[in-house]
């Protein structure tokens, strides 16, 4: 009967250590999140009335002046908020944008971002910009960087 109850008490150990394990990282995760949420910065009002992201990946066109990425419909009915450019027209669309771009730069924080440093694009608000635009454009043969 001994080696049984000896089993018993080692079996009961393990789960005893592992509830105890289970409640710590459970304490733990819960500190976290609420750490998490005390750090967290609500976001400006108006940096979030000037944030304009592509709703599509078709159709993309950057503007001439900012570089920022958006499809022709938004820059038709919404204009470029970075360099404040109205709604616009076909003509007007065509003259100030161009779907002839290359790279991607997602920015979220220009103020605190490295990469928006090293490449001179920290005060732009956040949002989707061209790394190069004007590829192949006749006007512009060199390409314009950010």
């Amino acid at each position: 009967a001994r080696p049984r109850k000896h089993q018993q008490k080692v079996d009961i150990s393990k789960k005893l250590e592992q509830t105890t394990l289970v409640a710590k990282n459970k304490t733990t995760a819960k500190k976290h999140q609420q750490k998490n949420k005390q750090n967290m910065q609500p976001v400006d009002p108006q940096q979030q009335q000037q944030l304009q992201l592509p709703v599509s990946d078709k159709n993309l066109s950057a503007c001439k002046t900012c570089h920022a990425v958006l499809t022709e419909q938004q820059f038709l009915t919404q204009g470029c908020n970075t360099c404040g450019m109205e709604q616009m027209n076909r003509d007007e669309l065509s003259k100030m944008t161009t779907n002839k771009f290359s790279g991607f730069i997602g920015l979220v924080d220009g103020k605190h971002s490295w990469v928006a440093r090293l490449i001179g694009c920290k005060h732009l608000p956040p949002g989707v910009y061209a790394a190069e635009t004007g590829l192949g454009d006749s006007d512009d043969e060199d390409g314009d960087d950010i």
